[in-house]
């Protein structure tokens, strides 16, 4: 049953160079948790909508029976919050153990059998915007492990030192490309660097250094403005318009 709140539909509209992902002919559409279920992680009073394994299964199952996947929403989007607060002694990431005790791989497996994709969040620095551990100086062995979990796509906030972006960023699409997993590369660089569009460095960001597939803005005006700023870059990569929150009836 989908949130009786509301469905947060992610999809990205506009064109930008290169695609992690050569499948993606369209702009990638789904389902991301962050507007509405932010950084719960207190499953034991709220276990409806805490960040879990049983909120992505139940949204993955609403996707899939729902209609969403014949109209082009195909993937479900975790964001901040699902890590443990630590890594492991030999330095990858895992999920919590408490809110996702079969593991990401098993949870990939799950939407992968029901036609969906699954889309994971990290950032480049040292802690996510919440707090949990992030993929500053771990670029290679995270890859690693989000292409063994059969992650799809990956957004990369930025929270930490912005002087670590032109190095961080790019690192990360060398190492997902690395992988030989097909992996969407979802960016937030751009998002960090100010407003004047015709400043920020697109060849990097989007051409032959980062290849980054998608990046992060607010409204479709500043799109508009993205694009024009991207010039040559601008083919065959997209912009993100975030979130669309439509409300929803609860359903039986």
């Amino acid at each position: 049953m989908l949130s009786a709140r509301l469905i947060v539909l992610l999809f990205v509209g506009s064109v930008s160079s290169y695609k992690m992902n050569p499948s993606t002919n369209v702009p990638p559409m789904g389902w991301m948790s962050w507007e509405i279920f932010r950084c719960d992680i207190d499953c034991s009073t709220d276990p409806t909508n805490c960040i879990s394994e049983n909120l992505y299964k139940a949204q993955t199952d609403a996707m899939a029976t729902g209609g969403f996947l014949a109209a082009g929403y195909n993937s479900i989007h975790m964001d901040d919050c699902w890590m443990q607060t630590q890594r492991t002694p030999n330095g990858t990431l895992v999920a919590d153990p408490k809110r996702f005790p079969s593991g990401m791989q098993a949870l990939g497996d799950y939407m992968h059998a029901r036609g969906v994709l699954f889309a994971l969040y990290t950032a480049e620095s040292t802690t996510t915007c919440a707090g949990y551990p992030a993929s500053k100086g771990y670029e290679s062995v995270d890859a690693n492990t989000f292409a063994a979990w059969g992650v799809d796509y990956l957004k990369v906030d930025g929270c930490g030192d912005n002087d670590y972006y032109p190095t961080g960023y790019p690192k990360m699409g060398a190492a997902l490309r690395a992988t030989g997993r097909e992996i969407v590369y979802s960016c937030s660089w751009p998002a960090y660097l100010g407003d004047n569009e015709t400043q920020k460095p697109w060849g990097q960001i989007i051409g032959s250094g980062t290849d980054c597939a998608l990046s992060h803005h607010q409204n479709l005006h500043k799109a508009a403005r993205v694009l024009r700023a991207r010039g040559p870059h601008a083919q065959a990569h997209w912009c993100q318009r975030t979130h669309v929150e439509v409300p929803q009836t609860p359903r039986p």
